[in-house]
């Protein structure tokens, strides 16, 4: 006849008990996290803008901060910050209260105009852009050495 010690005996009794109460738990015994974040499904807008500017104030011929407009998907004003170096141009940029980003473009002069292309990123929105999120967004344009007047073609998703 075979022994069992009184440890195995209680874990023989008590586990499948214990077991069977875990299953027969309602549903509504879980805890709830009723902060806890949900998840929506985000869209994906195309983004068609023409800005247009002009030179504000400067340090010096390579950092430049103009002002204008932006006509298109957003239709809001636009403050330009721009670095310029030999071949790039960092930018950043606020579309009024809407949404605000950065980029890099490359950047070439011939006779009296600038001419960048490159890609803007998306950082931040508020209001209906709260979630906004753009990461290839393509930036062509123009500065005219001169005046220092901006214009450019901005276009590509952006998820909101």
């Amino acid at each position: 006849m075979h022994v069992r010690s009184p440890q195995s005996l209680a874990v023989s009794v008590l586990l499948p008990i214990f077991l069977i109460g875990m299953s027969a738990a309602p549903a509504h015994a879980q805890p709830e996290h009723p902060k806890s974040p949900r998840a929506y499904a985000s869209r994906t807008e195309q983004v068609h803008e023409t800005v247009s500017a002009k030179l504000t104030a400067s340090h010096g011929a390579t950092e430049l901060t103009e002002r204008g407009s932006v006509r298109g998907t957003f239709s809001c004003p636009v403050t330009i910050n721009i670095k310029l170096s030999y071949t790039k141009a960092n930018i950043g940029f606020s579309c009024g209260s809407e949404v605000a980003g950065n980029g890099t473009t490359a950047f070439y002069v011939s006779g009296e105009t600038g001419y960048f292309h490159g890609t803007l990123v998306i950082a931040h929105g508020s209001g209906h852009y709260h979630k906004s999120a753009g990461s290839r967004l393509n930036i062509t344009g123009t500065l005219h050495r001169g005046s220092y007047v901006l214009s450019a073609q901005v276009s590509g998703p952006m998820s909101v």
